[in-house]
Parts: structure tokens; sequence; C-alpha cells
């Protein structure tokens, strides 16, 4: 019973067991007053569950006594618990409603997808905007009863595998834990993400029901309103990548204030961190490729040189800033190049152990020793580097050799040196060049508004040339018998049954990328004024055979020619064999040297052997030979 007592009257009353569970809890009661008069609502009273221990009667009117009855019913169910849901990472803007989901700009991350080594990691420093969903379960969660904290562990296979003694709380803002809160200059923590109902657009996460808040550090504002069974409430956090290790999972999950996960995960923000990130800046090249420092330009700072002759050694200096605040030991780059700008097709600069005159481009001995650190920086942006000493002294790169020994500091734009020489590029092309990260197995990349280093090689050139040989020289077995010169064959009077041989040499130099040919062909059969021919052997270019078969004993004379290039095209050798004799060809010139690569004083030797016999009719036997000399690029 309740009597007297200044109205309105609140009274508490103990309920006599402590409720598991208020949001299952309801209260009944009855009631009825006694006395003389009308006077109303006397016999009205109201009563509400205050607590898990005690109720509260309330009464406007306390002129009589009241007397009542209460019952307090524990319903059975499974008890109201909690799911974490759905995420999705946002880049930060200072403001409360992030507009770009992850990563900045280009492709974006969608719901609960994981933050992967592809998808800007992030390094150190760097923050990043997680909205993420708790759903209430089996019960409806009311309002101002509740607040969370956000936890993180390294995943060691998956998150669910993450024992509880390896979940950490995150940091508070400034603090020196690895993963913190940050501070949006624009924002203030605890900030409720939108009114009840939510505006239409504040929330984000396609389950979300109701707005819970903004958070900066640890605890969560405690729930400002409901959420009815089985809906969503959304929360904002925006962390810090502050010192966590490179090149690893982390996973996140919201647990209750006092640490207490919740009672089932559906999903894990998942956020890999940066590898050491390197990206090429500033290059120059230099001709001096024998000095330690060198100093002889071929152009300006990222500007293109022209004119680089095949064979010819040269340095490229270039920076590589790492941009992910990320430090790592034993660094080590080896050079690519390519004709195409996106490196469509790229190719790795070939090692001087392997070097031949086709590999287009090849490491080269130079000034400093492989690995060692360079003395002193030569572009305008690398970090300090004097008497190899500084974060921008890279090392001297002589090989594509993988080695120990080099750290590369984070953030620093550090300068390295190239040591290569072209073999056989092709001619008048413009070559670009990348660093290959040999450690992480991928390609170095340009910082923004920079471009790759690049030069353009020398414009093609052949020189073609032809002299005589003098009698008695010794070629592929022959001894020479006439003098001739680069403009005559002459085999003056032809004794009968006696056969002659001279030859013309021919020399080439080209920077023809796929080398040259050498075509040779007559206007006609040797012939004289009467009309009469010296006959050519039956042998043919694409098919030559010995003199004794070519030139039957009842020919009245015979006329043709050995080569000695050994390896024609096609990689055929239909003349290395020293007694091989091919006719000339009237009509359609042949080929009688051929290189697949550049050429430099390469000599090819023509033999010409001719024979006449009784049944030869005399006269004075002409025709013209023809060279044509042709480069391949």
């Amino acid at each position: 019973s309740s009597n007297g007592g200044t109205e309105p009257l609140t009274v508490s009353v103990a309920i006599g067991k402590v409720l598991t569970d208020l949001t299952n809890a309801s209260i009944f009661m009855n009631s009825r007053s006694a006395g003389t008069g009308t006077l109303y609502p006397r016999p009205i009273a109201g009563a509400t569950i205050a607590s898990s221990t005690h109720y509260e009667l309330w009464r406007s009117d306390t002129g009589t006594m009241l007397t009542y009855r209460t019952a307090i019913v524990e319903w059975p169910t499974a008890g109201l618990t909690f799911r974490q849901d759905y995420y999705r990472f946002y880049v930060d803007n200072n403001a409360l409603m992030p507009t770009d989901p992850w990563p900045a700009g280009g492709a974006d991350l969608g719901e609960n997808t994981v933050l992967t080594g592809a998808d800007e990691p992030l390094g150190e420093n760097e923050t990043v905007r997680i909205r993420m969903s708790i759903r209430a379960m089996n019960a409806n969660f009311p309002a101002d009863t509740k607040s969370w904290k956000l936890q993180y562990g390294q995943m060691p296979t998956t998150c669910s595998a993450i024992s509880e003694d390896s979940w950490n709380t995150l940091g508070d803002v400034g603090s020196s834990t690895i993963w913190r809160g940050s501070n949006a200059t624009n924002l203030a923590d605890e900030t409720q993400l939108s009114g009840n109902p939510p505006t239409g657009g504040d929330l984000l996460l396609s389950v979300s029901d109701r707005a819970g808040t903004y958070e900066e550090a640890n605890n969560t504002a405690v729930n400002m309103y409901a959420v009815p069974e089985g809906e969503d409430i959304e929360y904002d956090w925006l962390i810090e990548q502050n010192g966590a290790n490179a090149e690893t999972y982390y996973c996140f999950r919201m647990a209750e204030a006092d640490g207490t996960p919740l009672g089932n995960y559906a999903y894990y923000p998942q956020i890999r961190t940066a590898s050491f990130t390197p990206k090429t800046q500033n290059w120059r090249w230099y001709d001096d490729e024998t000095s330690i420092t060198p100093t002889t330009t071929l152009s300006a700072e990222n500007v293109t040189p022209v004119n680089i002759a095949n064979g010819q050694a040269v340095k490229l200096r270039v920076t590589v800033k790492e941009t992910e605040n990320i430090s790592r030991d034993d660094v080590r780059f080896k050079l690519q190049y390519s004709e195409y700008a996106n490196f469509n097709v790229a190719d790795d600069v070939v090692a001087t152990s392997t070097c031949i005159a086709t590999s287009t481009w090849c490491y080269a001995n130079g000034g400093g020793t492989d690995n060692a650190k360079i003395a002193s920086s030569t572009l305008s942006d690398s970090a300090s580097c004097v008497a190899g000493v500084g974060s921008g002294c890279g090392t001297h790169n002589e090989s594509p050799d993988v080695m120990t020994g080099f750290r590369h500091s984070a953030g620093v734009p550090t300068e390295y040196e190239f040591t290569i020489q072209s073999a056989g590029p092709r001619v008048n092309r413009v070559y670009y060049f990348r660093l290959y990260d040999v450690v992480q197995d991928i390609p170095v990349v340009t910082n923004t508004g920079e471009a790759y280093p690049s030069l353009a090689t020398e414009g093609a050139s052949l020189s073609f040339a032809m002299d005589g040989l003098a009698s008695s020289t010794v070629i592929e077995g022959v001894t020479l018998d006439i003098d001739t010169t680069p403009s005559s064959l002459d085999f003056g009077s032809l004794i009968a049954s006696s056969t002659l041989e001279g030859a013309h040499r021919l020399a080439v130099d080209t920077d023809g990328t796929e080398g040259y040919q050498l075509l040779m062909y007559m206007d006609g059969d040797l012939m004289s004024s009467s009309g009469s021919t010296i006959k050519p052997i039956t042998g043919t270019n694409a098919v030559p055979g010995s003199w004794a078969v070519g030139c039957s004993a009842s020919a009245p004379s015979c006329f043709g020619y050995h080569t000695s290039d050994d390896t024609l095209e096609g990689g055929s050798t239909r003349f290395s064999a020293i007694d091989t004799y091919a006719q000339v060809n009237t009509t359609t010139p042949e080929i009688v040297a051929y290189s697949t690569q550049p050429a430099f004083g390469e000599v090819t030797d023509v033999i010409f052997r001719i024979i006449r016999r009784e049944l030869q009719e005399a006269g004075l036997y002409e025709a013209r030979i023809r060279y044509i000399s042709v480069p391949m690029f």
C-alpha cells in the first residue's frame, strides 16, 4: 500500500529479484483506494521498471490510501544479442558524410570487400574511414544502454582465427599504438550520423536502419536511439595506421565497452598495410660512364638524349622516392626497357656475361662498384648524398643480380645509378626504361607528374665497300689467278681447258637492327659481239653444286661463282662447302652475303671461276655484274 506523501509522488520499490534483461521484462499492476468523497484520480497509479532490481510507483493524488499489486514477468527468450554486420571503407574528407569509397578516385571497393595490396593499402600515418553496422538480435535494443569499442588484430589465416588475447584496443588520437584514432579538424567526436528516423542518404550501408555516431576514439557514445530487433545501427570510425607491420592483413571488430565480444561476427573489416612503395622521379643520362660521379651530360634532367650509337655506354641517374613511409632492407632494382611508353612489352637489360651483339641493351662496367653506394648525388630532387653519406645515396648498378645490404629509408627520394650500353638496338627509336623491384617482383611506377627515363638511338646507316684482290691470294681453298679491281674482273685470254679464278672482297658496316643482305646479278650472260655466250654452270644460288658436276666435260665453256658466307637467309648453309658453285642470275638479284644483326667491318669474298674449251667460239666476251647492299631495320 501507499499512503500520504507530497504529490505527485514517486516511490522506488524493490523487485526482490534481479532481472536478467530489462528488454525482455514486463510489469503488470492493479490498484484501488478507499475513503469518502469522489475525488479522482486517487485510485489511479502508474508503475515502470526502473532497473534490474527496482520498479517505480507514481501517484498524482495522495489524498487516500492506495492498495495495489504488481507482477513482473521475464519472458522466455534467447535474450538480446548483437551481430557485427556490414562494413565499407571510405576516403576521409573531413566531413560527416564521406563521399568517395576507398580508394581515392578510380574503381571503388564495395560493401564487405577487403582492402588488399591492389587497393592503395595503408601506409604509415595514412587514415581511412570505416562505416560498420551492428544488428540487434532476438530482442529490441533499447536507447541509452550501450557503448562500444573498436579492436584490431593481426590476421593469421582468417579473422575468426585470432585468439581473444590477440585482439587489441584501438589507440587514442596521438598515441603510439600501431592502429589509433585520428582527429578530423572539421568534425567532433561522437557526432550523431543522423536523426531518428534517419534522413535519407545519411546512412551508407545497405542494411542500416538507425544512426549511430562518428567516432575518433574509444569508447563510443551510448546509443541515442532504440533499435528494433532485426535492424542495424551504423557507426563511422576514423582510424590511422601508425607503424603497423608492412604487407600485413589486420582485422577489425567492435566489442562492448568492457571488451566483451559480440555474439556473432558476420563480416570483419580487413585492411592490408602497404608495402615498401618506391616511385621514380627525376632522371638524367651521362656519357662519362667510367666516372664514379658522372658530369658529362647527354641532356638536361628529364630530357631524352638523341643519337645514342650502337655499342655506346651510358650512365643513368634516377631518383626513387618511397611513398608510403615504409623502410626496406636489402633493396635491389634491376632495369627494364621497352619501345612502348606504357611498357606493353618489356624486357630486362641483359647481364654483361650473356650480352651479345643483338641483346639490344646490356649492363656495362663503369665507374663505381656494383651494389656499392654512390659517392655523390647529381639530381635536383634527391635527398642529401655527400661523400657516400646521406639518405639520398643509392647504389651503383651494373648487373641484375640480387644483392643484400642496402636500406632505403622511409619516405626518402634516393638516387640510384645504372650503367648500360646499347647492343644492336633499333635505329632511330625511342627506348623507355623503368626500374623493377627484385624483392617484391613488381615494376616501379612513376610518381605523380613524372615520366620514365628515355633515350633515342641514332639514325640508320649503311656503308658498303668493294675491293679487288691480287692473284696468288688464297681464298676458300682457291689460289686466285688474276688481279681484280672494284670495277673490273678481267680474265684476259683464256687458254683452252684451263680454269681461272678471280674474286671481289665485299665489306659492310651497318647499324641495321636485323643486319643486311648483299645481292648480286648480271645484266646478261658473258656475250661476244657475234652473240655467242660463255655457258653458266648448272648449279643455282638455291641449289649450288660442285664444279665438276655443274660444268660437264662436254660443255664448251662454264662460268660460275662461290661465296664465302657460310650462312645465308633462313640459316641456309648451302655454300658452306668450299666446292659449291652457282650460275650468276641474269634477271633476279640473289643473296651472296647475309647477316641477322648489325655488322661492323664484316667481309665476304665472291670467287668467280671460268673455263673455255676448244669448241667455244673465239671472241671478246663481256657482261656487267651488279651488287646491291640492303640494310634491314
